[in-house]
């Protein structure tokens, strides 16, 4: 992940790995160096990983002459991840199967210390895509022909079958050996508990990455606006960090909404957030799963969410929740009428149909089986 230290996109990847170590195989996890090493990360080396930094890019311009170079060679458009002597320390490891966990689906094919070590030294490998723009997308020419040229992949990991068929349409044809999982692995604690104390009015969390750009929060501040809403009393708490952080306050403060906004920052446990929070409220752009989205349900909790990534498959409208038809402020604004319209006690309800839809739909078992994928690919590979 190269936007933050931790979020929701690296709790499949760090599931299979941990359940790596339990059973006493190898690992070595290959991740961005920041300033504030994720607990998640310390958790990994004290169980025995081999943590690996890819090493901060020099912040002279040789970066940006590298990758003008590689544009002009590839027609990949960009070199992402330039590190230099990163690939040795992959080498020296000489993993018997990869595993590379890609915050958008195509990421892989614009490494190219990483596709080509791959390509050279024939080491099986498993891709994960956790997240696809729904709207465009559409791969060049050069990009197309390296992925026809690396159709050797072991298993491409979809979180949402509605990203698999996005990137199809996007690339053109069939991506072969693809699987839909679940991005949940951690299922402690995901029971149907209390409510919050009664306070007369609904208190919403809305939890996710501050980035406009595709999880919307902007937007929903604008429909919220609304002279239709003024005399609703609310809560929204936000729940993460981004870099639209301070822009989102200032649209606070624009639209009148900071008695009814309110930002939380990161909370780890899960828990804290649903004993203060009735339902969760998620106007993205776009999505894979939302890990916020699955948690909410399971515990019992209703949601109002965008039709995006495969949302609608767990919000199914006026009955586990509230689905708006897209990101838009009308859109929005109908789905928030439906919600500030219905009693508490049908949305009680509505959360008990969530936990029970949930709980039947998300795959508990992703890691384990994409560990015996890897396992398998790596046993095929030495015959």
């Amino acid at each position: 992940m190269e936007g933050s230290s931790w979020g929701g996109s690296e709790d499949l990847w760090y599931g299979t790995a941990l359940l790596a170590l339990e059973k006493g195989i190898n690992v070595q996890v290959c991740v961005k160096e920041w300033d504030n090493l994720s607990d998640k990360i310390k958790n990994l080396q004290r169980n025995g990983a081999q943590i690996v930094f890819r090493e901060k890019p020099p912040k002279i311009t040789f970066r940006k002459i590298i990758n003008r170079l590689a544009y002009q060679k590839t027609n990949l458009g960009y070199l992402t991840n330039f590190r230099i002597g990163y690939p040795g320390k992959i080498k020296s490891f000489k993993p018997d199967a990869m595993l590379i966990s890609q915050g958008a689906t195509f990421d892989f094919f614009f490494i190219s210390y990483l596709y080509h070590y791959i390509q050279r030294t024939k080491t099986p490998y498993s891709l994960i895509s956790q997240w696809n723009v729904e709207n465009g997308g559409i791969l060049n020419t050069g990009t197309i022909n390296r992925i026809k040229n690396t159709f050797n992949w072991s298993n491409f990991y979809f979180v949402a079958e509605r990203n698999l068929l996005t990137a199809e349409r996007q690339y053109g044809g069939t991506l072969h050996n693809s699987k839909v999982v679940s991005n949940l692995s951690d299922f402690s604690g995901l029971e149907p508990g209390n409510w919050p104390a009664e306070t007369g009015y609904l208190k919403l969390a809305c939890i996710g990455r501050l980035d406009c750009r595709t999880k919307g929060q902007d937007i929903l501040f604008e429909a919220l606006s609304s002279e239709q809403f003024k005399n609703i009393k609310f809560e929204i708490n936000l729940y993460g960090s981004g870099d639209d952080h301070e822009h989102l306050k200032a649209l606070v403060a624009y639209y009148g909404l900071s008695d009814k906004i309110f930002f939380k920052g990161h909370i780890h446990d899960r828990n804290e957030i649903w004993a203060n929070n009735h339902m969760l409220i998620l106007p993205s752009i776009s999505e894979g799963t939302s890990l916020a989205l699955q948690e909410c349900m399971l515990k019992g909790r209703p949601a109002l969410a965008t039709d995006v990534g495969d949302s609608a498959k767990l919000v199914i409208d006026n009955k586990t929740g509230f689905l708006a038809s897209v990101c838009s402020v009308n859109a929005l604004q109908k789905s928030l009428t439906q919600l500030f319209n219905t009693p508490i006690d049908d949305l009680k309800v509505m959360g008990n149909n969530a936990s029970i839809h949930a709980n039947a739909i998300v795959i508990r078992n992703s890691s384990e089986l994409i560990l015996n994928d890897l396992i398998a690919s790596a046993s095929l590979a030495k015959k």
